[in-house]
Formats: C-alpha cells, sequence, structure tokens
C-alpha cells in the first residue's frame, strides 16, 4: 500500500487537519490532535506486518515529530492572508 501511494501518504492528515491544533478553539485543536495522531496511527496501521529492525520510538516518535512540523507549517493555510485583512 504504501508502495503505491508513496511514503508521504502519513502526513495527509497532519498537513489537512494538524494545521488546526494551533488555533484557540477548542474544536479546532481536537481536529488538529486527530490530524497528527491520525497520521501516525495509519503509519503504524501499514507497517504492523513489516518486520523491521528500526525501534518503536525511533520509527513513531520520528513520524510524530515531523507531523507536528508539518502542522506547524499548515497553520499558516488556515490564516486569513493580509491583503484580506487589508479588505475588511
Amino acid at each position: 500500500m504504501v508502495d503505491l501511494a508513496g511514503p508521504g501518504m502519513v502526513f495527509i492528515p497532519a498537513l489537512l487537519l494538524g494545521g488546526l491544533l494551533w488555533f484557540g478553539r477548542l474544536w479546532s485543536r481536537s481536529a488538529g490532535v486527530i490530524g497528527i495522531a491520525g497520521g501516525v496511527l495509519l503509519f503504524w496501521w501499514i507497517s504492523r506486518q513489516d518486520p523491521s529492525g528500526a525501534g518503536l520510538v525511533t520509527t513513531y516518535g520520528g513520524f510524530l515529530l515531523l507531523s507536528v512540523a508539518v502542522s506547524i507549517a499548515a497553520a499558516e493555510l488556515y490564516r486569513p492572508s493580509r491583503a484580506v485583512r487589508i479588505l475588511l
């Protein structure tokens, strides 16, 4: 499954929903946590049959940190642009 879609597939939930974590409302923070945790859980579900020698902390911790970094960058997608603020 990962070979067909690419290894970056597990970051899609962090990109689409993770950016909402950095806003103040409860619903947006909940959606952000679901997006970040969902990507890591998706990666675990896809790779649970793979008997690799990498440690759990290294593999899933690394994907968790990368998901948080992607969500920080994605937060800019949800902010209104400066041009829109000037018009309002």
